[in-house]
């Protein structure tokens, strides 16, 4: 064992006499301790190694400190070298001492690199082989599982057998396998009432039967001896020809916790590897969760939740509910009373620490009802925060379906009443299928740029006709105004560049050694000039947009023999004080030669001498 008091006793040999100019370092071993130490050009002691052959140690005398890290040499002076009998002696003492290392400081740092590696590789080894201990630990998943997923996870179906002998057609039930005979056969995929069970069945023929494949996600409790475990698990179900189901069970995520810790696995696979492995976030999805042996498993809940109520109740985010409900008190009110997804969000409310209905969620406990009926989130709360009126169950539900932000819903009340609002977007998310907000988006954007439209036209759009102010079809109504925005710009812009070259060919003729300067009317000449020359000129709005703003000088350079055939295209800063070249390319970006540089120069020259002159005559 190496004890640093008794290390420091250990006697320190007479520096070595080296060439001027490099470190110095000898090696000695004293009652089973191998020291090395190292000088300074200057001969003053820098460090000292000790090794006992099982681990190493470094003291660094400027600082009187230990370490067991690796030590750089001086790139400048190089290392300390050793002797080949003194490396020699390193390497019998212990093989990780690397006798290829002719400097202490690479010996030193070779060693620890070596135990370190070694040490790496053995924890490595030691994880695996207890996740694989914790893996095979985890029990089989219950028996009675698929019928739980077959009852509440999956659907119903019934499969339509040909026509027999009786010309008359069999429909067999796969929910509780009773058959009836129908005259008349509902067609494929057509709805179907089972007599026997009563369960609403989708009829699939039995030529199609292998296309019934459904897949979900479950949570599953499990106890051992040694751990309380979660599993997380993806479940299938197909159906063959003898019409029995077949369950697919694939585990993704573990949760295994002792008494002392928690240890979190996920299944990782690649093209070439699979296995399991730890993982550093928590599982994160939605699933359902196996409840039919929660009780047995605790009988006091757990943290406080009831977990059993969660039978057939849809997916949520158990480790997100559990926690929440560990942290938060409140999450556990809000799971008795029935608001689920509230108690699983809670974190994200306006108050998670507050004691009543209105602190946790900011609206009218008038609500609480519908948040227990239909599950609400924090996402209809910050919705009814935005709507601020007190509204009706039926325009709840309508403003449920409208998928957008509180922020979004803010934004588009500056333009309609709250009752407009839940009306006229609810049609449009039915009509267009609208998942994430974009319409409520597109008409804020189709009022403004209606509005900007309005100011450069004689006739204008009127935008209190409710054909105008509400469009049946916001998308349509929003393209064609942007379409139109986007034509008054690009017209607007041609304006200006048109002044802009008249004004250059007026007062800025300029040619010089057989090159002139062609200066551009309107974007599509900045387009054809890219186009031509391969480059971004034309196809990259920057030049058109800072060229219109004053802000560049996008010039095209031509043979004067050839004024309309492109050559080369130069862009300059322009400011109050002149120009400065920014770049300039030719056929596929290449660069300018010699004489294309010099003449950009005299053109740079020529122009800022006008554009003084300008000044001083302003």
């Amino acid at each position: 064992m190496l004890r640093k008091r008794e290390l420091l006793q250990i006697p320190v040999p007479e520096c070595p006499e080296k060439e001027e100019g490099h470190g110095m370092a000898n090696l000695h071993i004293v009652d089973g301790i191998l020291n090395i130490n190292i000088f300074s050009p200057e001969r003053y002691l820098e460090y000292r190694f000790f090794s006992d052959g099982k681990n190493g140690i470094v003291y660094i005398t400027e600082k009187d400190t230990w370490t067991t890290n690796q030590i750089r040499e001086d790139w400048r002076i190089g290392g300390a070298t050793l002797s080949k009998e003194e490396l020699k002696k390193a390497k019998e003492f212990d093989n990780d001492f690397w006798m290829y290392h002719h400097s202490a400081e690479n010996l030193i740092s070779g060693y620890f690199g070596a135990k370190n590696a070694r040490k790496r590789q053995k924890y490595e080894n030691n994880k695996y082989k207890r996740i694989q201990r914790h893996i095979d630990a985890v029990p089989d998943p219950p028996a009675d599982l698929p019928k739980f997923c077959d009852r509440y996870l999956f659907g119903r179906y019934s499969v339509l057998l040909p026509k027999g002998r009786k010309k008359t057609y069999t429909i067999h039930c796969l929910h509780c396998g009773h058959e009836k005979e129908v005259e008349t056969p509902p067609k494929h995929k057509s709805g179907w009432e089972c007599p026997h069970c009563k369960s609403q069945t989708t009829v699939y023929k039995q030529a199609n039967l292998s296309a019934i494949r459904e897949k979900d996600h479950i949570c599953v409790f499990r106890r051992t001896r040694a751990a309380e475990i979660a599993v997380f698990a993806k479940i299938r179900r197909s159906y063959h020809k003898d019409m029995e189901p077949q369950y697919n069970y694939e585990p993704e995520y573990i949760v295994y916790k002792t008494e002392e810790r928690t240890y979190r696995y996920k299944w990782w696979s690649t093209g070439y590897d699979a296995d399991w492995i730890e993982a550093k976030w928590d599982y994160g999805k939605k699933t359902h969760l196996y409840t039919w042996n929660l009780k047995a498993l605790f009988p006091k809940g757990l943290h406080g939740l009831n977990l059993t109520r969660l039978k057939g109740k849809g997916r949520y985010d158990i480790h997100r509910l559990l926690e929440n409900a560990k942290t938060y008190p409140a999450a556990q009110q809000l799971f008795k009373i029935g608001c689920t997804s509230l108690a699983e969000r809670i974190d994200l409310s306006d108050n998670p620490k507050g004691n009543s209905f209105m602190e946790i969620t900011g609206v009218d406990p008038n609500y609480k009802p519908l948040f227990r009926k239909y599950d609400y989130g924090c996402e209809m709360a910050w919705k009814l925060q935005a709507i601020g009126i007190q509204l009706n169950e039926i325009q709840v539900q309508k403003l449920d379906a409208i998928h957008a932000t509180g922020k979004q819903i803010k934004a588009a009340l500056q333009y309609m009443t709250p009752q407009k609002l839940i009306n006229y977007f609810h049609r449009q998310s039915r009509d267009l299928m609208d998942q994430d907000g974009t319409s409520i988006n597109l008409y804020v954007d189709y009022i403004e740029m209606t509005e900007r439209l309005n100011e450069h036209l004689e006739q204008k759009i009127d935008l209190t006709a409710t054909i105008h102010r509400f469009p049946r079809n916001i998308k349509t109504a929003h393209d064609a105004v942007a379409a139109e925005l986007k034509a008054l710009i690009n017209r607007e812009k041609d304006n200006i560049l048109k002044q802009m070259a008249e004004k250059y060919r007026r007062e800025i003729q300029f040619a010089y050694r057989g090159l002139a300067v062609v200066f551009p009317s309107c974007a599509e000449d900045f387009v054809q000039e890219g186009t031509c020359l391969h480059h971004c000129v034309g196809s990259h709005p920057v030049y058109i947009e800072k060229q219109a703003e004053g802000k560049y000088l996008t010039v095209f350079i031509r043979k004067e023999r050839a004024l309309e055939t492109p050559y080369y295209t130069a862009t300059f800063y322009l400011n109050n004080d002149g120009i400065k070249l920014k770049e300039c390319h030719g056929l596929h970006n290449k660069s300018a030669p010699d004489t294309v540089k010099a003449f950009l120069e005299r053109y740079e020259e020529h122009l800022n001498k006008k554009m003084k002159k300008q000044q001083e005559a302003a």
